[in-house]
Parts: C-alpha cells; structure tokens; sequence
C-alpha cells in the first residue's frame, strides 16, 4: 500500500549530492513536494546545467517515505506499482526473486551521471539478480523531456516490458552501452551530443523483434502511448521525495550518492 506522505521526508535531500542531476526543474514537470530545491538547484530552464555542488558528507541510506499518489495513469503489467520493471534471476522483465533485497535505479539515457552509474555497476547489478542475490527494478525516469532519444527510449523500454519481457534486458542495455554511453558525455546541457533516436529501431531489430512486433513498436513511439505515464511517473518520483538522478533505492532506503564508488559499501553485503 502506499502511504499517504506528501511532506514527509521534508529536506532529506538538502545536501549537494556529488555527481548527481538535480531533478527539481525538469521542463514540463512540476515537482510535486514543497521542500525540492536548495542551493545546489540548477537554474530553471531548458538549457540550464543541472550538476549539484560536490557534498562533503559520506554516503548514506535515507529511509523514503512515498508520498501521496499522483499516477492516474494505468501501469502496464508487469510493470510494478512504482512503474519499475523487475528482474530476476532468468532475466526476463516482471520476473523477481522472492525474499531478495530489492534494488531500484532510476535513470535518463541523457543524463551522464546515469550514463556514469550504468558503466561502473550496471553488469555488476544484472549478475546480482541472475544469481539471485536481488531483484533489480529500472525505472525509466523522464529527467530530460527535451531529448528525443529519451523521450522515445524509455517509452520503447515499456513497450519491451509489456510485449517482449524475454528481449528487454538486452534492448536496455544497449540503449546504454552503444546508444548512450559512448557519446552522452560531461558538459553543459545545451553542447551535450544527443544520441541519434534510429538507434532505437536498430536496436530492436538486433535483440530479435519480428515484423509485426517491430511495427507495433513503431507505432506505439509514433503515439507517444506511454508519454503521459512516464510524466506521471516522473511526478511521483518527486512526490515521493527523490530529486536527484541517478537514484539507487535498496529496500526503500535511498543511497544519497551512489556515484564515484559510493554504491560498492551498499551492494557487498548483498552478495
């Protein structure tokens, strides 16, 4: 159930979050919780550079309390109640490991802090859960609506979760690895190099979708059928107290910086 919290968890975050993206002026969405911005927010705007000042404070897990419920929108099985798309040890979108610590990250394909994440654990996380130490949850997070690879990425990771669960592991890795990774890099968001959105297509075409899934794929992105979702979604990420992306979550418990080797303290003991 969720609980019912909308100002709980009140300035939890306010402390730069060293190599994160402030998440409190994404265009197009308005954060839902009253205490989202401190000193480190970025100026608003399309364009504005989103990097928080460096925290000395270490890292350390923060309890979340989830706010109120702002998703109208239905969620597609087998996408969770939080919009996270799990994996298992078989690898396959909606499956779990029960009992296992559960671990969340949220992320955008243009943010290179998330960019940064994926490279340093993302293989680390899938062994976890295909060794059935945790169950890994993505959740696809609208950080950056501006960026059409984004945009069209996460609502393409849906489509995989709810019509090919067998083929999304390996379609979201490559979003990351050769679509993201390589050319997503450190610098002011407007010289920020966008991934090419083809890629998407040719990506599914590689992980195995035949003719008439690809057509469906394509004219689910030509719709924009998942856009008000991941808005919603995106809402409910900051109505639960979030700001910053990447975010990793174990157990309900927020890693205040997982970059920069921060996340190896939180992962060894669930080996």
């Amino acid at each position: 159930m969720r609980r019912r919290s909308a100002f709980a968890f009140l300035g939890v975050l306010a402390f730069g979050l060293a190599a994160c993206t402030d998440t409190s002026d994404a265009p197009g969405v308005k954060p839902t919780v009253a205490a989202t911005t401190d000193s480190t927010t970025a100026p608003s705007g399309p364009t504005a550079s989103a990097t928080p000042s460096a925290s000395k404070e270490p890292a350390h897990l923060v309890p979340i309390q989830r706010g109120a419920n702002v998703v109208t929108e239905k969620i597609p099985a087998p996408l969770d109640q939080w919009g996270g798309i799990s994996i298992g040890a078989d690898g396959v979108a909606g499956s779990v490991n029960e009992g296992k610590p559960v671990v969340r990250v949220y992320s955008d394909y243009w943010c290179p802090w998330c960019n940064d994440l994926v490279r340093d654990h993302g293989e680390e996380l899938i062994q976890m859960a295909k060794d059935g130490k945790i169950t890994l949850v993505y959740h696809p997070n609208m950080r950056f609506e501006e960026s059409p690879y984004s945009v069209k990425g996460e609502q393409a990771e849906v489509w995989f979760a709810v019509n090919a669960p067998d083929k999304y592991l390996d379609f979201h890795e490559l979003l990351y690895k050769e679509g993201s990774i390589p050319v997503v890099k450190h610098a002011d968001r407007a010289e920020r190099q966008q991934p090419d959105p083809a890629l998407i297509e040719q990506f599914a075409t590689r992980v195995g979708l035949d003719a008439a899934q690809l057509e469906s794929l394509r004219a689910t992105l030509a719709a924009d059928e998942y856009l008000p979702l991941l808005k919603q979604l995106r809402e409910q990420f900051l109505a639960d107290g979030m700001k910053y992306i990447p975010a990793v979550v174990i157990d309900e418990k927020l890693v205040s910086d997982p970059n920069n080797g921060n996340l190896d303290q939180f992962l060894a003991p669930l080996k």
